[in-house]
């Protein structure tokens, strides 16, 4: 028998009416939000304009086109838009490419040189912006941890980059977003998700930018 331990401070929000939870649980950490997404599905579905009649009463900005392996560069540019805009937190709306984005985004508002240099070296991060996520699909369990993998095209580096500062502060799922999803391999899912993939549907074994 192995032993470990566990610590996930994420709290998650399931349900129908989740999303619409998702003011109260930001209302502490400000008043101005960088939402970030990837394509345009969260457009068609009608999800962003759900999340942020959410957050009705706060500034938001949008900041959308990160990409499946989530690049460095767009890193670099998301956390440039938040300093300009003085963001007091983000919202992640899509799978696992843009919440391990938004987790980079998050630590390189707070660092004044590029967002690379986090991922090298995690103790670097030494504050983060407030970080929710929205999914739209239960992935690789990137809305419950710290680690996000980020990419370099310029040096052609693929790596993660971590710090307990990362977590997620909550993760709102409703079960309807992801009806659509196809069924695949259930057992690459997280173990903690297997009760709702099977409920529901959904179990992915590779992240999206949603």
């Amino acid at each position: 028998m192995h032993s470990f331990e566990l610590y996930m401070p994420t709290r998650l929000v399931y349900g129908a009416d989740s999303i619409e939870k998702l003011a109260a649980a930001a209302a502490r950490y400000g008043k101005r939000a960088l939402i970030t997404y990837g394509g345009g599905s969260v457009v068609r579905s009608g999800l962003l304009d759900r999340v942020k009649k959410a957050l009705a009463g706060f500034e938001v900005v949008e900041f959308s086109g990160i990409e499946p392996n989530p690049r460095v560069s767009s890193v670099n540019a998301a956390a440039k838009l938040a300093r300009e805009q003085k963001a007091d937190f983000i919202v992640a709306v899509g799978g696992g490419s843009v919440i391990d984005a938004s987790k980079a985004i998050a630590a390189a508002v707070k660092y004044e040189g590029d967002a690379w240099d986090l991922v090298k070296d995690g103790s670097l991060i030494k504050d983060a912006l407030p970080l929710f996520s929205v999914l739209t699909l239960a992935a690789t369990g990137s809305e419950y941890d710290a680690p996000g993998v980020i990419s370099n095209m310029d040096t052609n580096e693929k790596q993660a980059i971590s710090s307990p500062l990362l977590f997620p502060k909550a993760s709102f799922c409703d079960p309807s977003v992801s009806a659509s999803v196809p069924v695949v391999d259930a057992p690459a899912m997280p173990i903690f998700l297997l009760p709702l993939a099977f409920s529901h549907e959904i179990a992915i074994s590779t992240r999206s930018s949603g």
